[in-house]
């Protein structure tokens, strides 16, 4: 099994625990201070020197750690939160770009159950890896520095007291491995696809595989184009373990539709031409589709978006028009000759602004477009009509020849 496993020690001197449900004063005054105060109040975990495994399984486990409350006067109520980085200053990331700490989602208010799970310290360590996909995650072993924020928290416990900020020594969390994706990166490839009669070999296209957002076990395709009558269903690249369909009732858009599978159940039917946002939900062995159509709009509108490139001496005599669906527009017959060059742009190369990346531009696939980037050049002579759309709040391009 994948696993994150670290070994605990002390990086500072095991200072006593204090009770925080010591008998307040009878006359109580809040020491408050200006910026944030360093000070030893974080003790050495009971799991020092302990070896500690995180898995997908484990995760809300929790590692237990205590403290003492900082020097507030009385036995106050404070909220600590825990802060975890790659480096000992809480100041250098692994890279340019990544986060150099983090603290945790969990808030704690009794200084003797600081329990954070295995869950947050997973994403944490993941996180400030920059971590995208499975085959980015290392093999290798990082040391882990953790410490305490603790505030003085209000009655109506919305926000903390001003001026009540400490921070905590540092305590070492060594040998951390980090050997399992523990974050849900949205824009992934999933390996599951919508296959069907929209391809006459029913291939696993990469314009119908799902995508990851950014809920766990929730995947879509933001937008595709289904004909009438069209037969389809949800599988795997190889018809494997993945291949669900037809459960003996018809498809309405809007309505989540349980699937049924995998031992290859009957095709599904588009009821009516469908072009919008396909869902997939995974969760307890069910399989559930939600066909969620586009918008509407009136088509042949001027969208203020051209099509500049050498073509058209990069003017803006080339625009896209609305279609039947709304974030969905397209020009018509468009010749552009092998290695001219073109971008996607506003009147005034203004707010949309977008060209092309690291991704390599073909004819008839869809292209994400990148913002500020290069010119595109066509690889070939393209007669055809040019597609836009705003999928997942990016633009794709699509040249699709005629």
């Amino acid at each position: 099994m994948k696993k994150i496993s670290f070994l605990f020690a002390a990086l500072a001197t095991t200072i006593g625990f204090t009770s925080c449900d010591e008998s307040k004063d009878e006359h109580p005054v809040l020491t408050q201070h200006e910026g944030v105060i360093v000070e030893n109040f974080l003790n050495v975990p009971e799991m020092s020197n302990t070896s500690v495994e995180l898995t997908s399984d484990n995760q809300a486990q929790t590692l237990h750690m205590t403290c003492s409350q900082p020097s507030y006067g009385y036995a106050a109520t404070v909220r600590y939160n825990v802060e975890v980085s790659f480096s000992e200053d809480f100041a250098t990331p692994v890279a340019e770009g990544l986060p150099a700490s983090l603290t945790l989602g969990s808030s704690f208010y009794d200084c003797s159950e600081i329990n954070p799970t295995y869950g947050e310290i997973a994403t944490a360590m993941c996180d400030m890896l920059g971590l995208k996909n499975e085959k980015q995650v290392p093999t290798g072993y990082y040391d882990i520095y953790a410490r305490l924020t603790a505030n003085i928290e209000q009655a109506n416990g919305a926000n903390v007291v001003p001026n009540t900020t400490y921070q905590s020594n540092v305590v070492k969390l060594t040998r951390a491995n980090c050997a399992y994706l523990a974050i849900i990166v949205p824009g992934q490839p999933t390996g599951i696809y919508l296959r069907g009669g929209f391809d006459a070999g029913w291939a696993a296209l990469p314009e119908y595989e799902f995508l990851t957002t950014d809920v766990s076990g929730v995947y879509a395709i933001e937008s595709c184009s289904i004909g009438e009558g069209i037969e389809f269903k949800v599988a795997d690249a190889n018809w494997a373990a993945i291949n669900y369909g037809y459960n003996g009732t018809d498809i309405e858009f809007g309505k989540p539709y349980e699937l049924t599978g995998p031992d290859n159940p009957g095709n599904l039917k588009m009821p009516k031409a469908f072009t919008g946002r396909v869902q997939l939900t995974v969760a307890g062995g069910k399989y559930v589709l939600l066909l969620d159509a586009a918008e509407p709009e009136t088509p042949g509108l001027p969208s203020g978006i051209y099509l500049r490139g050498d073509m058209n001496g990069w003017g803006t005599d080339t625009e896209f028009k609305t279609t039947e669906f709304k974030n969905i527009w397209i020009v018509e017959n468009v010749t552009i000759a092998e290695g001219e060059s073109f971008k996607v742009a506003d009147a005034t190369w203004g707010a949309i602004n977008y060209g092309g990346g690291e991704e390599p531009f073909e004819l008839d696939k869809t292209y994400t477009l990148t913002l500020g980037g290069g010119n595109i050049t066509c690889t070939e002579a393209f007669t055809g009509n040019v597609k836009l759309q705003l999928q997942g709040g990016a633009y794709k391009l699509t040249l699709i020849t005629i």
